[in-house]
C-alpha cells in the first residue's frame, strides 16, 4: 500500500505493513496464520479499535482477508476489505505451475504480438533505468515462497464483503473474473478488472487509476455504513 501514499496525500492515510521477508525469501513453513498476528500487532497499535479498511497486494491481498477474519472475530468492525490482484488461495497450485520456464515460454507465445512488445518494452526500459544487470520484479519479491504460503492456508472462507481489483493478465491465467474468489469466499465479491499485469498495477500510470478506484470505493463504503476509519492498512 505504499505506492498509493503518494497518490492519495491527505485524502487518505495509509499506513503500510510489510510481512517478514529476511534476504528477500520467506522463512521456509511461513504461513498466512503464522505471519497475520504481528501484523495485527502494528495495526493495533496505529489504531487500537475500528472501523478498519484493510487492503493487500498480491500475496498481502490474503493476508488482509486473514487479518479481517480475526479482526472481526475479536469484535471490530471491517468497514472495507479490498485484493489488489490476489488470487484466492485455491488457485496457488496453478500459479505455481505457471511460474515454470515452460510455462512462461509457451504463455508468452501464445500472446498477441502487441503483449510481447509491451514485455520486451517493459525490459529495455528497466534496463535503461536501471542499468543491463536490472533484476525483474519477481527478484524482488519471494513470488514463489509468497504461493506456497497461500497453498499452505487452511481456513474457510468468511462472510465479509470483498471489492477485487484484478489485472486482466491475472484473469487470464487464472481464467476467472474473480481470481478463484468467487468459489472460496462466501460473502458479497465486487470484482473489477483493469488492463496491464500483475508487476505494473501499482507502477505510474496505472497506480493512479487504482488510487482513484480504491477511494471512491471505500468512500461509498463509509456512506453506507455511516462510519469513518482514520486509515487505510
Amino acid at each position: 500500500m505504499r505506492h498509493l501514499v503518494h497518490a492519495w496525500g491527505t485524502a487518505q492515510i495509509v499506513h503500510p505493513l510489510v510481512p517478514a521477508q529476511p534476504g528477500a525469501q520467506f522463512a521456509a513453513g511461513s504461513t498466512v496464520e503464522g505471519l497475520v498476528p504481528v501484523l495485527i500487532q502494528e495495526i493495533r497499535r496505529t489504531q487500537p479499535h475500528g472501523p478498519y479498511a484493510l487492503a493487500g497486494f498480491s500475496l498481502g491481498g490474503l493476508l488482509a482477508y486473514e487479518i479481517a477474519r480475526q479482526l472481526s472475530a475479536a469484535g471490530e468492525r471491517i468497514e472495507w476489505l479490498g485484493p489488489l490482484d490476489s488470487p484466492s488461495p485455491t488457485t496457488a497450485d496453478l500459479l505455481l505451475r505457471q511460474m515454470s520456464p515452460w510455462h512462461r515460454l509457451r504463455g508468452l507465445q501464445r500472446r498477441s504480438r502487441q503483449y510481447q512488445w509491451t514485455k520486451l518494452r517493459e525490459v529495455a526500459v528497466r534496463s535503461i533505468r536501471q542499468g543491463p544487470n536490472a533484476p525483474s520484479p519477481d527478484e524482488h519479491f519471494d513470488m514463489r515462497g509468497a504461493l506456497q504460503i497461500a497453498r499452505r492456508y487452511r481456513q474457510p472462507g468468511h462472510e465479509l464483503p470483498i471489492e477485487l481489483l484484478a489485472t486482466a493478465d491475472t484473469v487470464t491465467v487464472v481464467d476467472d473474473v474473480g481470481l478463484g474468489w468467487g468459489g472460496y469466499h462466501r460473502g458479497r465479491l465486487s470484482p473489477h478488472v483493469l488492463p496491464g499485469d500483475h508487476d505494473t498495477l501499482l507502477d505510474q500510470p496505472q497506480v493512479d487509476d487504482v488510487a482513484r478506484l480504491l477511494l471512491g470505493s471505500l468512500q461509498r463504503s463509509r456512506l453506507y455504513f455511516g462510519v469513518a476509519s482514520r486509515a487505510m492498512t
